[in-house]
């Protein structure tokens, strides 16, 4: 994969490394963002980790220390410009194979670390949270992104769905409403860490309404084949990202529904869409997003999908114009 303003760390690792603790977690962190191209070598050290964090130079070099002594780090070259080889544990991830998404490699944009502008970067957020258990889970929802199959994060393992009206139809389309419902999880990979023993939630979703908090999460409103994690995305409604789908999708029930008498439908329903009957398990879902991405050949593709859903709102305009207006 090209290099692009991103860094790499292995799943391997964090069994490892989430244990020594908070500081030499994100001095790891640090030193992997100055890394090489292969992520192998790195000559940021103290001065790096006292810049870009709360973290003093004391705490630095003890934090680093921590790093050698666990086998996470090793020293090739001393002095006032030391260089590290980072080495990569050989632990289980202790994914499930099913929820794993084959990946080694967990890739992570260098804006966690650097900010963007004036911004506080997202790692010294984290570490002022001093909650090494979400940043454990924020490295984890990196793992699980994927952008170009989900724009984000499969709404399989978290996603607010909608409840599911099918209100009228038109030849080839068939209006639908949705009523928003509650936020839901599913117990996979690093989600399933913070649930306690008797199966409650309280932690993850405490964490998950920081990351909110601090401005870590966005979210996507997706219309998808259906609920599964084997479904793919028909058309996204986001009017800030995707307007003109958005628009066009909204436009077109509601000029189906002219042609009704189903009135009643935008009184009962907060959104109404329009979907070819080639798909008639379609579901509204809220999809989330870390909000710092790192510029790689998948999220490339997503941002490329703006071609695709141009080319829908196109199909969708022409048929208003065309078919409805001759009824």
């Amino acid at each position: 994969m090209p290099r692009g303003d991103f860094f790499q760390i292995k799943k391997s690792v964090l069994p490892a490394l989430i244990p020594l603790g908070l500081n030499a977690t994100i001095a790891y962190l640090i030193l992997a963002r100055g890394s090489g191209r292969f992520n192998d070598s790195t000559r940021w050290s103290t001065n790096a980790i006292e810049t870009k964090t709360g973290i003093g130079r004391t705490r630095a070099r003890n934090a680093i220390a921590q790093l050698v002594q666990a086998g996470l780090l090793d020293r090739i070259k001393g002095g006032t410009r030391p260089k590290y080889s980072i080495l990569h544990s050989r632990a289980t991830t202790g994914l499930e194979p099913t929820f794993d998404n084959g990946f080694e490699w967990i890739w992570l944009p260098n804006s966690i670390v650097d900010g963007v502008g004036f911004e506080i970067p997202p790692l010294e957020k984290l570490r002022r949270n001093q909650c090494i258990n979400t940043l454990e889970l924020f490295l984890g929802l990196y793992d699980l992104q994927n952008l170009a199959e989900a724009g984000g994060i499969h709404w399989s393992t978290i996603c607010r769905k909608y409840a599911r009206t099918r209100i009228w139809e038109h030849r080839q389309y068939v209006v639908w409403g949705f009523n928003e419902e509650t936020l839901s999880a599913k117990r996979i990979g690093p989600i399933s860490t913070f649930i306690d023993k008797k199966g409650d939630w309280p932690a993850f979703w405490d964490a998950w309404d920081r990351f909110e908090a601090l401005g870590l999460i966005e979210c996507s409103t997706l219309l998808v084949e259906g609920s599964s994690n084997e479904a793919s995305i028909v058309y996204p409604l986001d009017g800030d990202r995707w307007p003109e789908i958005d628009e066009e999708a909204r436009s077109l029930a509601a000029d189906i529904l002219e042609q009704s008498d189903n009135t009643w439908a935008h009184e009962n329903h907060e959104v109404i869409v329009a979907a070819s009957k080639d798909y008639p398990a379609v579901e509204l879902v809220d999809c989330y997003r870390l909000r710092y991405r790192a510029k790689t050949s998948l999220s490339a593709s997503w941002v490329a999908s703006a071609e695709t859903y141009a080319a829908i709102a196109a199909n969708f305009k022409q048929y208003r114009q065309s078919k409805l207006q001759t009824c």
